[in-house]
């Protein structure tokens, strides 16, 4: 079965359709091929994981970023800060993702169409105009 099978557009032009995949351990069902590689390391305990320096605690990620996100928690440290009604909004967080999610629900962010690597993109992207 592949992953992804390419469906035609209204335009005329083919964009990739996501295929559902499942777990062959836990059965869960993940939105893409790629998506399941990374998920089945959670299965294998010999996997790299990084882990908190911290004493007493005991977080492991597969990735990197998760890790540093993660210990921002310990050091207190919140890089992202919203700018998008300034004066009356002061959220705060140290996850890029937290962040995201504050900006579309609280002020009608939407992000910009995020490109493939190795594909250019012919059609503008939509951005809320601020």
């Amino acid at each position: 079965m592949p992953a992804i099978r390419n469906e035609p557009t209204t335009k005329g032009k083919r964009v990739r359709a996501r295929v559902p995949v499942q777990c062959p351990t836990c059965d869960k069902v993940l939105n893409r091929k790629a998506d399941l590689t990374r998920h089945m390391q959670t299965h294998d305990k010999g996997a790299g994981r990084f882990t908190c320096p911290y004493d007493d605690c005991q977080y492991a990620t597969l990735q990197k970023s998760n890790l540093t996100t993660h210990l921002r928690t310990h050091t207190g440290e919140k890089r992202y800060t919203c700018q998008d009604d300034p004066g009356a909004c002061d959220f705060r967080t140290s996850d890029p993702a937290a962040f995201t999610r504050h900006r579309k629900k609280k002020h009608d962010y939407v992000p910009n169409a995020r490109s493939r690597k190795g594909t250019k993109q012919s059609f503008p992207l939509h951005h809320r105009g601020n």
